[in-house]
């Protein structure tokens, strides 16, 4: 394969450690992460011309990934009422999200304080 399809150099190369779909793989980066770590590791290295405008993808993927989450947050408050469920909100800085309930996928408790509804029958 050209150069440009395995492991470009502007992704760090084949013989980098850090190489990106290495660290993306390594740190188990989901779609939207791991594109805003791509578009992060090569600004200005693909192409000079186009820095300001990978470092927009990579805003543009992040907000587009909080954007996500926090909706799940709002519909896991909607479907659990006032009360019923102890809801921790993530401090803006912390990273990654605490994970999900298995059972209704959006309760957001933490184990120990967890009463989902799914849970208690």
């Amino acid at each position: 394969m050209s150069e440009n399809v395995n492991h470009p150099a502007h992704y760090g190369g084949e013989d980098n450690p850090y190489e990106t779909i290495k660290v993306i793989d390594a740190w188990d980066l989901n779609f939207y992460t791991g594109n805003a770590v791509k578009y992060i590791s090569r600004a200005g290295k693909k192409d000079p011309a186009t820095m300001i405008e990978d470092l927009d993808k990579a805003i543009w993927y992040l907000q587009q990934y909080r954007l996500r989450e926090k909706r799940k947050r709002e519909e896991a408050m909607e479907r659990h009422p006032a009360g019923k469920v102890h809801i921790t909100p993530a401090p803006t800085y912390q990273f990654p999200l605490p994970s999900t309930c298995y059972s209704c996928q959006g309760c957001l408790g933490t184990s120990g304080s967890h009463t989902c509804r799914d849970l208690e029958s």
